[in-house]
């Protein structure tokens, strides 16, 4: 981050890769998808979406293989649609990565993360969008059921999160998380 504050995402590159090829076996330095991400997310938070997504994208190179690197450069180009225009075009990026050669890298958790960051910004409605189309999109998976009922519930809609435990609870009677969440909704 210094380097870029200093003199920009070019040169973080650069560096990134100088390093990388210097030290890649030292255990100097570390090089693991996560760390990259990190930074990336670090540019994204102070808007700057399009030096985030270059570095987001070397990191994808470097690991074209993981799911962090990859997917976080979707999450940030779906976070850049939001910034610049509103939550449809964030919900039509989504789409349209899903139906892309990257749909591979499309989960759960690239909408949930979204969804929360948008939550965290104060645009309850918006991250209930997002909260939605995730799961319709993964309707068999709990993370988005409990996302988009939380975010009902803290958007002053209680009933209608209480109810998506509820049915999230008749088709896995045995959902324990679900189950504590709902007794303590209750």
């Amino acid at each position: 981050m210094e380097t870029y504050r200093d003199d920009g995402v070019d040169e973080t590159i650069t560096r990134y890769r100088a390093l990388r090829g210097r030290y890649e076996d030292a255990d100097a330095y570390d090089f693991r998808p996560l760390v990259l991400a990190r930074v990336a997310a670090q540019m994204a938070a102070t808007g700057a979406f399009d030096d985030a997504i270059a570095l987001a994208s070397v990191n994808a190179e470097v690991y074209p293989e993981d799911g962090t690197a990859n997917g976080t450069v979707l999450m940030l180009e779906i976070q850049r649609a939001y910034a610049a225009e509103d939550v449809a075009a964030a919900v039509g990026v989504f789409d349209a990565l899903d139906a892309s050669d990257r749909s591979r890298w499309v989960t759960f958790s690239l909408l949930d993360s979204v969804g929360w960051t948008i939550h965290r910004a104060g645009d309850e409605d918006g991250a209930v969008t997002i909260f939605r189309r995730n799961l319709e999109r993964f309707p068999d998976e709990y993370i988005p059921h409990e996302s988009l009922a939380d975010a009902l519930i803290f958007a002053d809609d209680r009933e209608a999160g209480i109810a998506l435990y509820e049915a999230w609870l008749q088709r896995h009677p045995d959902h324990e998380t679900a189950r504590r969440r709902l007794n303590g909704l209750r």
